[in-house]
């Protein structure tokens, strides 16, 4: 997972000519191209990461930089076995409301469907609805809902804090 001698020569090496371009800049504007840093870090080794575990099918680097810079947020997990990854986004509330418009009143694995279609990224949504065990469409489902906000309501209760 590790990036190579030479590849990480090679990053330290565009970040100095990438410095030299840009050459000083104010506090926050530093601080906001570090966290950019970390952040393609992050995406890099996670590319590196499940390229050992599957060279033949895996997303670039590239392909997860657009799909964090698309989505904001991109979120990495498993169902049942640690080397079997999914990569999702959540729906958005203008998505869901034409989503609920769709599929409000459809069969409950049409729902699922619909969700995995539009917010599953990694794997393609075909290998989850006929290569995979058929719970995995309501595990992705519920997992997909969590994350865009749809939360238990003991659960979201019990995030309240008092200010004092």
């Amino acid at each position: 997972m590790q990036p190579t001698a030479k590849q990480q020569a090679q990053l330290e090496q565009e970040y100095l000519e990438e410095n030299e371009a840009i050459g000083e800049l104010p506090q926050h504007q530093a601080e906001l191209l570090e966290k950019q840093r970390e952040e393609e870090e992050g995406l890099r080794k996670l590319s590196a990461y499940m390229s050992e575990l599957s060279p033949d099918r895996h997303p670039s680097f590239e392909e997860l930089k657009v799909w964090k810079s698309t989505y904001g947020r991109i979120y990495l997990s498993n169902i049942v076995e640690d080397d079997d990854l999914y990569i999702f986004r959540p729906i958005f509330r203008q998505e869901w409301q034409e989503f609920i418009s769709l599929y409000g009143s459809a069969p409950q694995h049409e729902r699922q469907q619909g969700l995995i279609n539009k917010c599953l990224l990694f794997p393609s949504p075909e290998v989850v609805t006929y290569n995979r065990p058929a719970g995995y469409l309501q595990s992705l489902e519920t997992q997909i809902m969590f994350q865009s906000g749809f939360v238990d309501d003991n659960m979201l209760l019990a995030s309240i804090k008092v200010i004092k």
